[in-house]
């Protein structure tokens, strides 16, 4: 008899879950703060190759204020909104967004941290490849993609009994890795 929707979905979730706390645990093991330093690093990256890194910065800078100021006269909010309006157009035309979306900030925010979020994904995972943490971390997420792409062809319970071998093996490789890591665990 073959496999239900219902109980590949379990597997997978069983999948997912050994995969998050193997990752969660080689990363806390050796560097707690690693994925912050990527995700940070990989956004300054992208933000630099959109050539918006300085706009992005003035922008933070004018959305603080702009936060402070609510509570201010509504004639000095409206000011700091515009200014706001004009960086959005001039990274909107920096990064080649169309300009009917320059009518509405809010549609203009959402395309601009799009783009952005997408590029900086891309230098999570080059930065992710450049050191032997990362590369396991990349690993990881392949096998595990890869165990539920065969998971959903799995046809009975036999096949997901051989996944969930090849889960073990690849977590067993997970604790060989921290066992040979030499960068102490963090206290």
């Amino acid at each position: 008899m073959g496999l239900t929707n219902k109980e590949r979905e379990h597997w997978q979730d069983r999948i997912f879950a050994r995969i998050k706390l193997a990752s969660d645990q080689l990363v806390q093991h050796c560097e707690p703060d690693f994925r912050e330093r990527v995700s940070e690093r990989a956004t300054e990256l992208a933000r630099k190759q959109l050539g918006v890194g300085q706009q992005f910065r003035c922008l933070e800078e004018k959305q603080q204020k702009l936060a402070e100021l609510e509570r201010d006269f509504e004639r000095q909010k409206s000011i700091i909104k515009q200014e706001c309006e004009q960086l959005y157009e001039k990274i909107g035309d920096l990064i080649q967004l169309p300009h009917d979306c320059f009518h509405w900030t809010h549609t203009l925010e959402k395309e601009i941290n799009s783009k952005l979020d997408d590029l900086s994904l891309k230098k999570q995972t080059e930065l992710m490849s450049q050191s032997p943490l990362g590369q396991k971390l990349l690993e990881l997420e392949a096998e595990q993609q890869a165990l539920i792409d065969l998971l959903w062809l799995a046809k009975n319970s036999k096949q997901v009994s051989e996944l969930w071998d090849k889960l073990n093996e690849a977590l067993n490789q997970v604790q060989d890795f921290v066992g040979k890591s030499k960068v102490p665990k963090a206290r």
